[in-house]
């Protein structure tokens, strides 16, 4: 998919217009928010949509978006010769995308997710931590970040949710488990970061389960 993003984008990039400049999280902000609006547009049909349809619709609203913003060739450093650069980019919209349009998001979240999870060398093996109280969950954030201390150390923990995981229904109402003891599973995995520009380790929860 990342070829077919910069191929796109090399043809598109030659007739862009002026803007008014931006800061590097206002580009990254305004091309994810233009990418959920034209993926939004498509109304795929999930019972039928495959996934080279939906990475070249991802990649035409990216480089349709990236294309009003002349600043972003050397705001994102994107250089099409070079593949991280492009994953770069590539992680950054589709997570910015997780907060500012969900629903858009669960189509690339089988497909596009699979991509970066495989490219940044997911550890597979899950992780278990029992005795954790719930703290808060930010939702905020680029994504959701639920918080949890340990009931006996009071270390605190916290955990990505990116996705659907067995026990999210007991985030419905985070009022009632606030006295509630939980075991928690996650698996480990490196993501970009835009503000240290550079990957850090995240945990992400796969299931929660009262004690």
């Amino acid at each position: 998919m990342r070829n077919i993003v910069a191929l796109l984008i090399v043809g598109f990039v030659s007739c862009v217009s002026f803007a008014q400049e931006l800061t590097k999280d206002e580009l990254i902000q305004k091309i994810s928010d233009d990418t959920c609006v034209c993926m939004a547009a498509k109304d795929f049909n999930l019972a039928t949509v495959d996934k080279s349809t939906i990475e070249m619709t991802f990649g035409l609203c990216v480089m349709e978006s990236y294309g009003k913003y002349p600043e972003a060739v050397s705001a994102l450093n994107v250089s099409f010769e070079d593949d991280k650069s492009l994953e770069k980019l590539g992680e950054l919209i589709a997570l910015r995308m997780m907060n500012s349009c969900p629903d858009v998001m669960s189509l690339l979240v089988g497909n596009y997710m699979d991509e970066i999870e495989s490219d940044a060398n997911i550890n597979a093996e899950e992780y278990a931590l029992d005795n954790m109280e719930f703290s808060k969950l930010e939702r905020d954030q680029l994504f959701n970040v639920i918080r949890f201390k340990d009931a006996s150390s009071g270390r605190s923990y916290s955990f990505l949710w990116l996705t659907y995981f067995e026990g999210s229904q007991y985030l419905q109402d985070t009022k009632k488990i606030k006295k509630t003891n939980f075991s928690i599973q996650y698996k480990e995995q490196d993501f970009y970061d835009s503000k240290i520009e550079d990957y850090r380790n995240f945990k992400i929860i796969t299931k929660l389960t009262a004690q």
